[in-house]
């Protein structure tokens, strides 16, 4: 059962003692209460997120200097890539950050414009063939704001996953005193850190083979002999 409608609007189902629909407080919801076997295949701990993965979807991660960077979800519809911030007690630093990501955008030479979600105002912005999706969804000292980014004839189906992902999705903001608007730390799981080590190793042992059959490649066609 998908939580959205063709409306897009949530279900009207309630239960006694856990919100219709998320993002979700890891720290007053437990994860494993709620059955998203309907949509995902499982679900991915990242220490301040617990993202769901859909069916169709697989998971890549971006590797910086100090590790994990940013973690994406790729669906038959295009990318999303959720991120979770630390946020204010009071007010909404969603619809606060919004004048400033619109100007952003605008400033790159995106066409863009703002409709009503799920949680509120969402930003869509264009460019050629791309089409770019900002959802926020406010909580308890935290914010997680999911970008959805893909083909444009493909982008209503986007934002359908985007949706459902974001609805599917838990934030643990913990009681660190993280400055409002700082994003929060992600892990990645043991396997998958081990998985993408070796897959480093093996690229990096490629190159090596690679070089070593072909010394003329790796030389600069602009030094001299």
């Amino acid at each position: 059962m998908a939580l959205f409608g063709n409306n897009d609007q949530p279900n009207e189902e309630t239960t006694t003692a856990t919100p219709d629909f998320g993002p979700y407080d890891a720290d007053t919801v437990n994860f494993s209460d709620l059955d998203f076997s309907d949509f995902a295949k499982g679900g991915l701990d990242l220490g301040s997120m617990m993202i769901p993965v859909p069916h169709e979807g697989e998971v890549q991660v971006e590797m910086g200097a100090n590790g994990p960077q940013m973690v994406h979800v790729l669906t038959p519809a295009g990318r999303l890539t959720p991120v979770a911030f630390a946020a204010p007690k009071q007010g909404s630093l969603w619809e606060e950050s919004l004048p400033e990501v619109v100007q952003g955008m605008t400033n790159d030479g995106l066409t863009v414009s703002q409709v009503e979600g799920p949680w509120g105002e969402e930003i869509v912005a264009t460019a050629g063939d791309g089409t770019m999706r900002v959802i926020g969804a406010t909580g308890d000292r935290w914010m997680l704001r999911m970008t959805a980014a893909g083909p444009t004839d493909k982008a209503e189906e986007l934002a359908r996953f985007a949706r459902e992902v974001m609805a599917r999705a838990f934030v643990r903001r913990g009681n660190d005193p993280i400055p409002a608007g700082n994003v929060l730390p992600v892990t990645i799981p043991q396997a998958m850190a081990e998985e993408l080590q070796k897959q480093i190793q093996e690229h990096n042992l490629a190159q090596a083979r690679n070089a070593a059959q072909n010394p003329d490649a790796t030389k600069n066609p602009d030094a001299g002999e």
